[in-house]
């Protein structure tokens, strides 16, 4: 499958600089509510980050994933696979990485924040659909669906939820996407999400960098020192008590270190509780069927 990029060449990205969210298509700003406003673009992972010894917590808890993974028969994403006495993980997130793309920004279009496009390219992965970060790049740059600043290029590629619903439409996987902040069914909680996961559903993530990271260098606040939303990342997996069955966290594929343990790493609630559930402008992109194949 592919987009249909004919009489358009990649050159013409460097001559005709986009113009993010036109306001003959969302509206003038000034109408837009506050949350709204938080809804912040992708950030491209600044160079030389510190960890903390949190980070090398959750790295230590995240070898449970690497050796001798017991993968189950069957559909994958649907058979939960029991990693040790006290912990079981649905997804099969660990088969699944070595598809996914954890380096964003390795396109010729000089757009390296564009982590919501590889999110993007990565979900279709989980679907079968082969499409890479450079198609998904050109896609979104040729129709105005991200953010082009011609010679900034880390504050290029950029998008917004609306921009990956609109992608995955065209790309034929029907999608929707749900503010945290206004959500009254539930879809955006941690078990709301994990239904979704351990029913085949494709998600991708709106999270801080800053506490994903537990970096301050890719930290972003608003004006009262609250954390805002500056990444995006695909979501491949469920991680529960074996005892209790209760959420210890998520498997998710990050685009934005390009490191390569990112493609299968395992986040828990206590650090997305910071990066993601309490984060001003956070929301899920997800679709509306079950679509993973892998």
């Amino acid at each position: 499958m592919s987009f249909d990029f004919e009489g358009y060449t990649p050159n013409d990205l460097y001559t005709v600089p986009q113009i993010y969210m036109p306001q003959d298509i969302y509206g003038p700003q000034e109408m837009y509510i506050p949350q709204e406003l938080y809804v912040t673009r992708d950030l491209y992972a600044p160079q030389n980050l510190e960890y903390t010894e949190r980070t090398l917590e959750n790295e230590e808890w995240n070898e449970l994933s690497i050796p001798g993974y017991p993968f189950t028969d069957g559909i994958p994403n649907l058979e939960p696979a029991v990693l040790s006495d006290d912990l079981f993980v649905t997804g099969n997130p660990q088969e699944v990485s070595v598809r996914l793309d954890y380096m964003q920004g390795d396109n010729p279009f000089n757009a390296y924040g564009n982590c919501g496009l590889v999110s993007v390219s990565n979900l279709l992965q989980l679907a079968g659909i082969d499409l890479g970060e450079d198609d998904i790049t050109l896609f979104a740059l040729k129709n105005n669906m991200c953010e082009y600043i011609d010679g900034d290029p880390e504050n290029s590629g950029g998008t917004y939820p609306d921009n990956l619903v609109d992608i995955l439409k065209c790309a034929g996987i029907d999608a929707q996407y749900q503010l945290t902040w206004s959500d009254m069914s539930g879809i955006t909680s941690y078990e709301g999400i994990a239904d979704l996961v351990e029913s085949g559903n494709g998600v991708i993530m709106q999270v801080n960098a800053g506490y994903l990271w537990d970096s301050p260098q890719a930290m972003s606040v608003d004006e009262n020192g609250s954390a805002l939303v500056n990444h995006w990342v695909t979501v491949t997996g469920v991680a529960r008590d074996a005892q209790t069955g209760e959420i210890q966290g998520f498997y998710i594929c990050d685009s934005g270190r390009g490191m390569e343990t990112d493609s299968c790493r395992l986040v828990t609630t206590d650090i997305l509780d910071d990066a993601y559930m309490n984060a001003q402008g956070s929301s899920i992109v997800y679709t509306t069927s079950p679509i993973r194949i892998v």
